[in-house]
């Protein structure tokens, strides 16, 4: 998924229903999503889009720089 949203909760871990794995989250930043996906230009651009539409529509004035297993 390609997508910017505002994130108020997140809920317990779920198996996945397509084949029973529990996969862990990472809340990361922008940049180290970059890095972690390794989509080269085009998701470094797709990233940076979606951040520049969350700042325009959210009024983000900043990005937090700590990430954090879920």
């Amino acid at each position: 998924m390609r997508m910017t949203a505002i994130i108020d909760s997140i809920g317990p871990k779920q198996p996945d229903p397509d084949n029973g794995k529990t996969y862990d989250r990472l809340l990361t930043t922008p940049k180290c999503a970059i890095k972690l996906l390794n989509w080269g230009e085009v998701g470094e651009s797709q990233i940076n889009e979606a951040l520049r539409l969350a700042i325009k529509y959210f009024g983000l004035k900043q990005v937090s720089s700590e990430e954090e297993y879920l």
